[in-house]
């Protein structure tokens, strides 16, 4: 179970305002005004107060909503400012209110009262692994906020700390706030300076452990040392040092790493053990899996709110986002220099956008454009510093304006060379302002680079630490690199004969990238930005390289990076296009190897659901129809790897392969999530490349390949490898430039590519000999009761319906107890299809409006409209098949009947035609045809050939095998994929369409 079903503490509340989930509070919230009426109630109460399911007396949400307004003043005094509650930090506030008092004042009841509700929740829980387990007291001594960046955490945090020496009843021995690192420490404590939040920072003397009476101390996790650590150059304080009850309040608690993550969990409990502790995180999904059952269990019973970033987004604050991330090999440089130039296009866009507009816009509350460079790595062997790639990129368009024209000219004219999945540029519907006016590559150097002329100059700021300035020649600093490794990265650019000057004048170009008056366009770091820095600028970044292990830190850099203080200071993105406001509420994030980004938006892009399971019985249909049925089976002694092979160049395996190297890039708007590809342009590799590479590496590669694969009886032989490379039999998808070598050092990229193509060519060999063998041993046996593919009729099916949907559940349930209506006729409701030829009854089917789980699962498309039309071609044709059974029956993926048992090949359907004591089985599969990418030759379209050597192997004349792809995909629509003159072409390869009202009538002559 994840981590956003598991919320049991949070599912509580909600329960005591009478809902299942917080969707269907925020429906009731969301509209409402923000602020107080006339009586001094929020609007947030009066609506809540008049909540069918409330369980709560009307009068405590009143003097809750009371003490809730008493806070919200102290801040907007405080802080001088006009402070209103969005809808769900009021719930947080809420939430934290009730919790406090409860825990305060009646803690017994409230235990026993959460325990109860925890065994009415796994009452509905089928499997006792998923079952919760009780609370206990020490359960309830911490809270959490799972709170998107940028929805008021840190207000919500000081709001905490009033409420809870509010209710507290024991004096405490210490406040203290940790944070992740330094700056965090810094911004939190301006943060709390403002809403008038006595607080001190650790400076790393004994003075600043002096705490006044309420006093927060704010100090960093790399500051607090454990007893055992005795090493450390930093000044730090032990935890001993703040023995007692505490109060604890955690930012970002969780880095996702390890080691981090278990240094964090061990000072959180050790200086929280005998207090209470208030967490704060963007990032809880991202780093407590499924399988982490210990954090899961802690983190169920802790999270008291859940405001993640797909609330946040779907609710229309933080910016809109596009994302183009590049998966980057090492042979791939001119499709990156093409990434970065577009982030550089759709900067300099917004730049223009806004100086444009530049008073219009005020009332948006739109900074400045800045573009920020985020990598993983700041030094490295070489290469392997993503801040000197930066650096590098830079320097060469700023060296060569010819270079940068080319790839601009190259994205504006839709030759990118990368393909969005409807077959346009992806870059099609983008720069807009540009394409309307055109462009002056003068204008975007002294737009962006302040200077229209010149070479990059690179000067290390002296009276700041950690910082590097960049600028064309004797113009302004346009770029600020922030590492904290200067010395290391100085060597790296010396090594790349970058020159590095001293400029012992200028004072911290990043400490005023925020004024107004900055000349600060370009920002470079490495994950600098994540933690303890705030700006409103950010409309541009490239990530470099930040994979899963970046995963919590990306999110919370995408956080800020989507902040937005909106029109009014509504936090929202405005609905308007005039001015550009659009383009500027919109963060462009281009990606080289950042996956994780991806993933996430993908991840959260998907709506969790919880669902309530209903049993769906099965039926045999008529057993005595399918009495001495046969089917394939392969004997359990057949063992493959028994029989020696030696590797040998085959033309016809050659020609089912297809290796596929372009550039794949990632695209995203907003949560929806595709992927585009390069254009098809199959290539061949040149035997005079060839002579150059190491042969001996890429045996030896293929040998290791081999192992890995546990092909132990498979013979190569080194002197067949190149054999089988120079063929170019094969289908190599490249761009050219990734297979033509322009200097010595790219002969490492084309043996890569060799070795993919090799290690293609073993699997493909090794499972088309297996295939061979397997089809000697395939043994007809008679279908029995115990086959896997009748289990389900054994175990019986479910079907789950969302929760929320009470009627449905409802009426489903109601139908079922009619009994015998489900085994006689289709049911619309769920929907189900009654085919007495089947070989039980019922067959959950496709409804397009309707598509809820099922066990087994539910018919797709495809399957359910093959289904109808066979019943339908019988029911009007019963005397021509009078003298022969024809029964169906579905074929389950993975355990029923499979073929080539390294690729897995299971089609959806068995059918047989009996006549006296003959049999014919025929294997049937309705399937989009174009994923099997224009090639006759796919393992699955050649199954009924394969099926004539078994046939022959098994010995049996009364029994004969065929096999038909049924294709969901039109003629017209792959005629010119597979090269085919005719609907003929397919059907003599035993292909037919489901769109062919004639399909079942050919289906059933041809076979």
């Amino acid at each position: 179970m994840n981590l956003e079903k598991s919320l049991i503490l949070n599912k509580y509340f909600l329960a005591l305002f009478g809902f299942d989930g917080f969707p269907d509070f925020k429906q009731q919230l969301e509209k409402q005004r923000e602020g107080f009426d006339s009586s001094g109630h929020s609007f947030y109460a009066d609506t809540i107060i008049g909540l069918e399911g409330l369980k709560i007396p009307q009068s405590e949400i009143l003097r809750y909503d009371h003490t809730i307004k008493e806070y919200v003043e102290r801040l907007c005094k405080n802080r001088r400012d006009n402070i209103t509650f969005k809808y769900f930090q009021y719930i947080a506030v809420l939430f934290t209110e009730i919790f406090l008092e409860r825990y305060f004042n009646n803690r017994k009841e409230f235990l026993a009262d959460l325990n109860l509700f925890v065994d009415s929740r796994n009452q509905e829980i089928g499997g006792q692994s998923a079952k919760f387990t009780h609370f206990t007291e020490a359960d309830l001594k911490k809270l959490a906020f799972w709170m998107a960046t940028g929805s008021g955490k840190t207000l919500i945090m000081h709001i905490n700390y009033w409420q809870f020496l509010k209710y507290k009843q024991e004096k405490l021995d210490n406040i203290i706030l940790i944070t992740p690192n330094e700056g965090m420490s810094n911004q939190h404590y301006r943060e709390m300076q403002k809403s008038g939040v006595p607080c001190r920072l650790y400076t790393g003397d004994t003075g600043s452990l002096s705490l006044y009476q309420d006093e927060v101390l704010i100090i960093d996790l790399y500051k607090i040392k454990l007893p055992e650590e005795k090493k450390g150059k930093r000044v730090t304080v032990e935890t001993e040092y703040f023995a007692g009850k505490n109060l604890v309040l955690i930012d970002e608690g969780h880095k996702g790493q390890t080691s981090e993550e278990q240094k964090w969990k061990i000072t959180r409990e050790e200086i929280g053990k005998d207090g209470f502790i208030f967490e704060y995180s963007a990032t809880f999904g991202q780093v407590i899996g499924p399988f982490d059952t210990e954090l899961l269990n802690e983190y169920s019973k802790a999270i008291i709110f859940d405001y993640s970033y797909k609330y946040f987004y779907n609710d229309g604050y933080g910016k809109d986002f596009y994302v183009y991330n590049l998966s980057e090999r090492s042979f791939q440089e001119k499709s990156r220099d093409l990434i970065l130039t577009a982030n550089l296009l759709s900067f300099y866009e917004q730049i223009l956008l806004y100086e444009s507009n530049k008073e219009s816009l005020r009332e948006y509350n739109i900074e400045k454009p800045l573009w920020a460079f985020i990598g993983s790595k700041v030094s490295g062997a070489g290469i392997n510093s993503d801040i000197l790639k930066v650096v590098e990129f830079l320097k060469s368009i700023i060296d060569n304006k010819k270079l940068l024209k080319e790839n601009i000219d190259k994205i504006l004219g839709g030759k990118s060379g990368l393909i969005d999945p409807q077959g346009d540029d992806i870059f099609k519907n983008r720069f807009e302002r540009i394409r309307q006016n055109g462009f002056r590559i003068e204008d975007i150097y002294q737009r962006i680079f302040n200077a229209t002329s010149g070479v990059l100059a690179i000067y290390e700021l002296k009276s700041v630490e950690g910082e590097l300035g960049l600028k064309i020649g004797e113009g302004e600093y346009f770029g600020c690199i922030n590492i904290g490794d200067v010395s290391s990265f100085k060597k790296l650019l010396t090594e790349k004969e970058i020159e590095v000057k001293p400029d012992n004048i200028s004072q911290s170009l990043f400490n005023k990238v925020n004024d107004f008056d900055s000349n600060v366009n370009i920002l470079i770091g490495a994950k600098k930005f994540i933690e303890g820095w705030d700006s409103w600028r950010v409309c541009s970044m490239a990530l470099i390289n930040m994979g899963k292990g970046e995963g919590p830190q990306i999110i919370q850099l995408f956080g800020r990076g989507v902040r937005l203080k909106g029109r009014n200071l509504s936090l929202k993105r405005s609905e308007e296009k005039k001015f550009g406001v659009k383009s500027l509420e919109t963060l462009n994030i281009f990606g080289l190897n950042a996956d994780y980004i991806n993933r996430f938006l993908d991840a959260i892009g998907k709506e969790e659901v919880e669902y309530e399971e209903i049993q769906l019985d099965l039926r045999f249909v008529d057993e005595k129809k399918w009495e001495r049925l046969y089917v394939l089976n392969t004997p359990k002694d057949f063992d493959f790897s028994r029989e020696f092979l030696k590797l040998e160049k085959d033309d016809d395996i050659l020609n089912k392969i297809r290796v596929d190297i372009r550039p794949k890039v990632g695209l995203a708007h907003g949560l929806e999530v595709t992927t585009a590809d390069a254009e098809e342009n199959p290539v061949s590799l040149e035997d005079k490349y060839l002579e150059l590479l190491n042969w001996d590496d890429i045996y030896l590669e293929t040998l290791n390949y081999k192992v890995s694969r546990e092909y132990g009886n498979l013979g190569i032989n080194r002197d067949n490898l190149p054999d089988i490379v120079k063929s170019n039999c094969y289908g190599l998808y490249a761009l050219p430039e990734q297979v033509i070598p322009e200097e010595f050092a790219d002969l490492s990229r084309l043996q890569e590519i060799v070795i993919i193509i090799l290690k293609n060519y073993l699997d493909r060999f090794y499972n088309f000999k297996l295939r061979k063998s397997e089809s000697r041993e395939l043994k007809p046996v008679y279908l029995v009761k115990d086959h896997e593919n009748l289990s389900y009729v054994r175990e019986g099916g479910t079907i789950k319906i969302p929760k929320k949907e009470k009627d449905e559940i409802k009426k489903i349930r109601q139908l079922l107890k009619e009994g015998e209506k489900l085994y006689k006729e289709d049911i619309e409701e769920i929907p189900t299809i009654h085919f007495d030829r089947h070989l039980y009854t019922p067959l959950v089917a496709y409804g397009k409006e309707k598509d809820y789980p099922t066990v087994p699962p539910r018919l797709n498309k495809g399957e359910t409209k093959f289904i109808k039309m066979l019943r339908e071609y019988l029911k009007t044709n019963k005397d021509t098949f009078k003298d022969e059974k024809i029964l169906l029956l579905r074929n389950i993926s993975r355990r029923g009947v499979g073929f080539f048992q390294t690729s897995g090949y299971y089609p959806d359907f068995i059918m047989w035609r009996k006549k006296k004591d003959k049999q014919r089985i025929i294997f049937i599969d309705p399937k989009g045809i174009k994923i099997c990418g224009g090639n006759f030759n796919d393992d699955k379209i050649q199954l009924y050939n394969h099926l004539k050597e078994v046939e022959k192997n098994i010995k049996k004349p009364r029994i004969t095998l065929d096999s038909f792809i049924l294709s969901e995909s039109e003629y017209k629509d792959v005629k010119k994929q597979y090269n085919a003159e005719s609907q003929k072409d397919f059907e003599d390869r035993h292909i037919l369409f489901t769109d062919d009202k004639q399909m079942c009538q050919k289906l059933l002559t041809r076979s």
